[in-house]
């Protein structure tokens, strides 16, 4: 089972993440915090940042250690997970796009959508509770025509079921 626990807005005073030996940089928001199934013997977790500053946002794996940065390269507002039989795939959504980003190897490797949902930013993302056998998951995006999507293949293309905003201008003929 996977926990998800979710943070959106202004952290307060002493929060921080450090990068390895970087310096540590602002958070302005964290997306959900998904924690695997072997968490009680691992001690390991992950995490979505929107970096406050602009550099920082990623999905980083944090572990008793240390937090490590998984190279998505984009500023994550959503991340769910599957963790079955020691392989844990993540699916991340962005905070300044429609983008989402698949991992089939918690985190090693990520690909983005070729076909990415409608909506302009902040995608948020939930994995089927069959994703590992299914490679279903939803999307909801929100901005100038948000949309909620599904995706049949990982992530990979995304296509509308609905419509959440959108504006209409005139009906021509019902």
């Amino acid at each position: 089972a996977t926990n998800n626990y979710v943070a959106i807005g202004e952290w307060s005073a002493g929060v921080e993440l450090l990068e390895s030996d970087a310096n540590s940089f602002a958070i302005s928001a964290a997306s959900e915090i998904c924690f695997p199934s072997g968490f009680d013997s691992t001690y390991e977790l992950f995490v979505g940042v929107v970096a406050h500053s602009g550099s920082g946002g990623d999905v980083y794996r944090v572990t008793s250690d240390a937090a490590y940065y998984l190279n998505v390269d984009a500023d994550i507002i959503s991340l769910d997970l599957i963790d079955e039989t020691g392989s844990t795939e993540l699916l991340a959504g962005a905070a300044a796009s429609a983008q989402v980003y698949f991992s089939p190897d918690g985190g090693v490797n990520w690909a983005g959508s070729t076909k990415q949902p409608t909506g302009g930013s902040k995608t948020y993302v939930l994995m089927a509770a069959d994703f590992a056998d299914s490679s279903k998951a939803f999307a909801a995006t929100s901005g100038t025509e948000s949309a909620f999507s599904y995706t049949p293949d990982d992530g990979i293309t995304w296509n509308q079921l609905s419509l959440i905003d959108t504006a209409l201008n005139e009906i021509i003929d019902l």
